[in-house]
């Protein structure tokens, strides 16, 4: 199998997180919805995809199955696949949502690239609920960003309003400008990128930290990753940790915090010698899921059980702690809340030509796993409560 498959221009992902049959029938609805096909026209037939793509048959052949089952083709026995409506169970469409993308070739490597495949595939999964399809469009950095909304731009006339996947700098004036398409966000911006949709870090990093302490630890720290673009973001998550410990009266270790903040992503050995430092700590706040990964294998190196002797949480994560079949605790976002907030400004600027906020901020929900627990002396006085309480009972 090859390192890089691409199907119709589409880069396909080999990872545990997506399947590839996921993957292919997200790109056939795509380039159904874009209009590669009309109504009648045959598709390709599974060898052709399989070849062009590197991939097996199953997956293609899987993938159209599913499109068969929605109403999208026909499929008839050693004659062909045929496309039968560009809307499952063949609706009629009322327009198109343009999502705007950066290029897949810009991508250092596949897991920005997986999260924006798997977002663009709940769009039109929610799309498509309401009548609309999808029209997708690729933009390389150096294109020009400033004509990606604008009427005649990237997008055909059958879009309605655009979600970006990609932050660039976009103004938001009170009133939409004719030559212009509504516009929204997806993900946390900049200061010159509006509207936009996203997950209340602050309010999510507080939530999980009070968790850690609800459990009765006292001694946390934050580790914060080195590899974020801006400062803004690594100090939007601390602020959350930061009100959680103000709140129950537990001190910051500020130094600590800029210490590990220096230690780039994956470098165990740095880590490990400033962990080492901190025996009396018994649970670690992270931001990124490399940093959880980063503390798990310091952990198993050390002898360290988690969550026996360290508890490891942190954001946008539900990550497998190695082989074992456990997972770490963290946030998680809502898509379908997030897809229908950005639908609902989109419509409400299609209706009224205006801008009417600059953000709006998703709840976020805790992830239950297997990486936190409380710290062993709040183990021993539960058991040590416990036995006494079964003793009482005995008597």
């Amino acid at each position: 199998m090859a390192e890089k498959s691409y199907l119709f221009e589409h880069q396909i992902v080999f990872s545990s997180k997506r399947t590839l049959t996921d993957q292919v029938h997200g790109i056939l609805c795509e380039e159904i919805h874009r209009g590669r096909w009309r109504v009648g026209d045959r598709l390709p037939s599974i060898t052709d995809l399989a070849e062009e793509s590197g991939l097996s048959r199953m997956p293609i052949q899987q993938a159209f199955e599913q499109l068969e089952n929605e109403g999208y083709v026909r499929r008839q026995e050693r004659v062909g696949t045929f496309l039968v409506s560009v809307m499952p169970q063949s609706g009629t469409p009322r327009g198109a949502i343009g999502i705007l993308m950066l290029a897949d070739e810009e991508f250092r490597d596949t897991n920005p690239l997986l999260t924006s495949h798997h977002r663009v595939q709940k769009i039109l999964e929610a799309a498509v609920k309401i009548g609309y399809q999808i029209e997708t469009v690729y933009m390389r950095k150096n294109d020009d960003w400033d004509s990606a909304d604008a009427v005649g731009g990237p997008f055909s006339d059958r879009v309605k309003g655009i979600i970006s996947l990609h932050p660039f700098p976009h103004p938001n004036p009170e009133t939409l400008p004719e030559d212009r398409l509504p516009l929204v966000f997806w993900g946390p911006p900049p200061d010159n990128h509006f509207p936009c949709v996203y997950g209340d870090h602050v309010y999510a990093m507080e939530q999980l930290t009070q968790k850690v302490i609800e459990l009765g630890h006292r001694n946390i720290v934050f580790c914060p990753s080195s590899q974020y673009e801006t400062r803004e973001r690594v100090d939007v998550y601390f602020r959350g940790f930061e009100i959680a410990m103000n709140d129950a009266d537990l001190p910051v270790d500020y130094e600590m915090i800029e210490r590990l903040k220096s230690i780039p992503d994956g470098n165990l050995v740095t880590l490990r010698e400033l962990i080492e430092t901190l025996p009396d700590v018994t649970a670690i706040v992270c931001d990124r899921v490399q940093k959880i990964h980063d503390i798990v294998t310091i952990a198993d190196m050390t002898g360290r059980r988690i969550p026996d002797d360290l508890s490891v949480v942190g954001a946008y994560t539900h990550l497998r702690l190695h082989t074992k079949n456990e997972f770490s605790t963290g946030i998680q976002y809502l898509s379908h809340e997030i897809i229908n907030a950005c639908f609902t400004l989109l419509f409400d600027m299609m209706k009224t030509r205006k801008s009417p906020v600059s953000r709006v901020l998703i709840s976020p929900c805790i992830v239950e796993g297997d990486s936190l627990a409380p710290p062993r002396a709040e183990k021993r006085s539960i058991s040590m409560a416990q036995s006494s309480s079964e003793m009482a009972d005995n008597e």
